[in-house]
């Protein structure tokens, strides 16, 4: 099948830019580009990847966890069942933060990131202060090994602790 015919395909089980985001993550292309390549006869494997992933949208789940990632404040972070999707106003929250420490002139800053998830809040932080102490906590195994994949794959140092909220926190933390 083509990108445009796998484009119209998709149409029939989702929005048409779901289908589109999802086939161009799939062919590792930005959504636009398409269009640039509505000819391009795609691989069986990503075709049935292709349809296997517009079912499961279909079913409802949501688009972040059958691509696998999201996009926050410009990072790209992996997202699964395991995790919660990160909202906008997450972005907005990290907005604030970063704004505070930049006005307050901290540079350095001890980060808690509670209920880290995914790490979104807690590593997008680190990008921006690179001299920051980032711990990372979650009662959750699986929503840590989500979160240390995401630091691994954005080159960032942040401690980790398995912990029901401040019960295992060192009160250096």
């Amino acid at each position: 099948m083509t990108v445009e015919e796998l484009i119209v395909y998709g149409k029939k089980y989702t929005s048409s830019t779901h289908a589109k985001m999802l086939l161009a993550t799939f062919l590792e292309v930005n959504p636009l580009e398409l269009l640039t390549i509505l000819d391009k006869v795609v691989d069986d494997s990503i075709v049935n990847l292709y349809k296997e992933s517009l079912k499961a949208l279909s079913e409802n789940r949501p688009i972040q966890y059958v691509i696998g990632h999201v996009n926050f404040y410009g990072l790209k972070f992996k997202v699964n069942e395991n995790v919660l999707i990160p909202r906008f106003e997450t972005e907005e929250l990290v907005e604030n933060i970063k704004n505070y420490l930049e006005k307050k002139n901290i540079t350095n800053p001890k980060i808690l990131d509670l209920g880290c998830g995914s790490g979104v809040i807690g590593l997008t932080l680190k990008n921006f202060f690179k001299d920051a102490d980032v711990t990372l906590v979650d009662i959750s195994y699986e929503a840590l090994e989500v979160a240390r994949d995401n630091a691994k794959s954005l080159g960032l140092d942040v401690n980790f602790i398995k912990s029901d909220w401040f019960e295992n926190i060192p009160l250096d933390k």
